[in-house]
């Protein structure tokens, strides 16, 4: 499967016949973030989520309607968990371990590079 086709799995993009974003604009996301699939996956989320808010609307006829106003929300989410996942595992997928007081220094320190700005 090519970074692509996973970026294209994780945002679920996967209808052939009405496929959100084409293989040039998810490659253009894969470039801007260094080939990282959940970073790409995430800002083709953003961008959905953003043109999604622009046309969100609640609409009633009688006793239905249709609401998707919460839609652009749920999808900004789904961003921020893959940048958070991202973020937050470790490198190589390998946990730190505590093996001294340094060590754990080291490790609360790493912690805050990654997640305060």
């Amino acid at each position: 499967m090519t970074p692509v086709e996973q970026v294209r799995l994780l945002i679920g993009d996967t209808d052939d016949t009405a496929q959100v974003y084409t293989d040039d604009q998810l490659q253009g996301f894969l470039d801007i973030r260094d080939q990282s699939i959940r970073l790409a996956s995430a800002d083709a989320l953003f961008g959905l989520a953003n043109k999604l808010a622009r046309s969100a609307q609640k609409e009633v006829v009688g006793d239905y309607s249709i609401d998707n106003t919460s839609a652009p929300a749920l999808l900004r989410q789904q961003a921020t968990d893959l940048v958070n996942l991202e973020n937050l595992t470790p490198a190589f997928g390998i946990a730190e371990e505590n093996l001294s007081p340094m060590n754990e220094r080291g490790i609360i320190l790493n912690l805050l590079q990654r997640t305060v700005l």
